[in-house]
């Protein structure tokens, strides 16, 4: 059964992080999406460190804690939040491989 949902976008962006670009520890509000295009990241998920490179997805859902650095990234993130109660579960991190059919 397929299930519709109506998204409210908070946050979109297409970026381009140096090494320097980093998240401090905090938790989301959202739900958050960040698409990896190029390079790689090191994010730290409710205690649990990750590495995502090209190709990989992270999902995280509202009250997940997430700190990040990376030494080169190009990426595209999304912040969301859904009406009505309405949930999203999906695993933390896919590997999706190209990004050419969005």
């Amino acid at each position: 059964m397929c299930e519709i949902i109506f998204p409210k976008i908070h946050y979109f962006i297409s970026k381009n992080c140096s090494k320097d670009w980093h998240l401090v520890s905090h938790q989301v509000d959202d739900y958050c999406m960040l698409f990896v295009r190029e390079g790689e990241a090191k994010y730290k998920i409710n205690g649990f460190l990750h590495r995502l490179r090209k190709g990989d997805i992270l999902f995280l859902k509202p009250g997940n804690t997430r700190e990040a650095t990376t030494s080169g990234m190009s990426c595209i993130a999304i912040d969301f939040s859904l009406a009505n109660d309405t949930k999203i579960n999906l695993p933390s991190i896919t590997q999706w491989g190209s990004f050419e059919d969005f």
